[in-house]
C-alpha cells in the first residue's frame, strides 16, 4: 500500500474507546490517484483501522479485485461507512458503469463478532443520488463482482 492510496478517514467512539478509520484506495477510471507513484499498482483497497492515539494501521476490510473476462481486473473503492441500527456498513463501489463516476456497488456489513463481513447488498452506483441521498433510491442490481 503506498500513501497515496489513503482517502476519507472516520472516527468512531469517543476518547480511549475512539477507533479511527481510512479508506485505503485503487487506481481506476472514477479514482485516478494522481499522486500514485509511476509505474505503482494498486493491488488491493478496503478499510484500515486504528485505536485512538495508536501510530500503526491494520486491514480491517480487504477485499479482492476480480477479474472480469470482459472488463479485466475490477479494482473498486469504498464511498461510505456508516452505522446504523448498531451494525457497521461500507459501500463499495466499482468502475463498472455507463457514466462518468457509476459502478456497481456492494454493501458490506460487519459480523456480531467484529470480524467478519457479509454482503449487504447490490445497487447501481450513481454518485450524484447516492450523495444527496433524493427521494429517487439507487437501483437494485445483481451485477456486483466485488466480494467480502
Amino acid at each position: 500500500m503506498d500513501i497515496t492510496q489513503i482517502g476519507t478517514k472516520y472516527s468512531l467512539g469517543m476518547g480511549d474507546d475512539a477507533v479511527e478509520f481510512a479508506f485505503v484506495l485503487q487506481k481506476n477510471m472514477n479514482v485516478p490517484l494522481l499522486a500514485l507513484p509511476a509505474g505503482k499498482e494498486t493491488t488491493w483497497g478496503g478499510v484500515i483501522a486504528r485505536a485512538a492515539g495508536q501510530t500503526v494501521w491494520t486491514k480491517f476490510l480487504v477485499y479482492d479485485n476480480p477479474k472480469v473476462e470482459e472488463a479485466g481486473i475490477v479494482r473498486a473503492n469504498p464511498v461510505a461507512m456508516f452505522v446504523e441500527d448498531k451494525k457497521l456498513y461500507v459501500d463499495v463501489a466499482d468502475a463498472l458503469g455507463t457514466g462518468s463516476g457509476e459502478g456497481q456497488m456492494a454493501r458490506f456489513v460487519l459480523g456480531d463478532d467484529g470480524k467478519s463481513w457479509t454482503s449487504g447488498g447490490c445497487w447501481y452506483y450513481v454518485p450524484e443520488k447516492y450523495v444527496a441521498k433524493i427521494d429517487e433510491p439507487l437501483a437494485v442490481s445483481d451485477e456486483c463482482v466485488v466480494t467480502p
